[in-house]
C-alpha cells in the first residue's frame, strides 16, 4: 500500500513538474540568452540580476536596441560607461543600455569593470554595423 502511494506521488510530481515546464518558454528554458541584431552577436546574459530572469533582461536590451537604433546616431555611437550605485552601467547616447553586476562579471570569469568596457566595444562596432546609415543634411 505504501508502495503504491510512493509511486502516485512520484507520478504525480512528474506530470506536475512536465506542466509547468511546458509552461515555461523554452527561451527562458535555455542558457545563456543572446542580445543579437542581424547575425551580430552584441553580449550574452548568463545571469540574472536586479529581480529579472535571464530572458526578461534579453527582453529589456532587446526593447533598449530598438530605442538606441531608432533615436541615437548608431553611424557615430555615443557609447560610454557610467555608474549606477556603484555598477558599470553602458549607455549609448543619452540610452540606459545595462547594468553590469557582479554576478555578470563572475559567471564570465572577469571584472564588472572589464565587462562592461568589453561589452560597450562590442556594442560599438555592433551599432557601426547594424545601425541604419544615417545620410548628412546638404548645407
Amino acid at each position: 500500500m505504501r508502495a503504491a502511494a510512493l509511486a502516485v506521488g512520484v507520478l504525480v510530481t512528474v506530470v506536475l513538474a512536465s506542466v509547468v515546464l511546458d509552461a515555461v518558454p523554452v527561451a527562458a528554458q535555455e542558457g545563456p540568452q543572446e542580445v543579437a541584431v542581424d547575425n551580430y552577436l552584441f553580449l550574452r546574459i548568463r545571469t540574472p540580476a536586479a529581480g529579472f530572469t535571464m530572458d526578461q533582461r534579453r527582453i529589456l536590451l532587446d526593447q533598449r536596441m530598438v530605442n538606441i537604433l531608432s533615436y541615437e546616431d548608431a553611424g557615430h555611437p555615443n557609447v560610454w560607461v557610467g555608474n549606477i550605485r556603484g555598477k558599470p552601467t553602458i549607455y549609448v547616447g543619452k540610452t540606459q543600455l545595462i547594468t553590469v553586476y557582479p554576478r555578470d562579471a563572475g559567471a564570465n570569469k572577469t571584472t564588472s569593470e572589464w565587462l562592461a568596457a568589453h561589452w560597450a566595444e562590442r556594442v560599438r562596432v555592433g551599432l557601426k554595423k547594424v545601425g541604419p546609415a544615417r545620410s548628412e543634411s546638404p548645407e
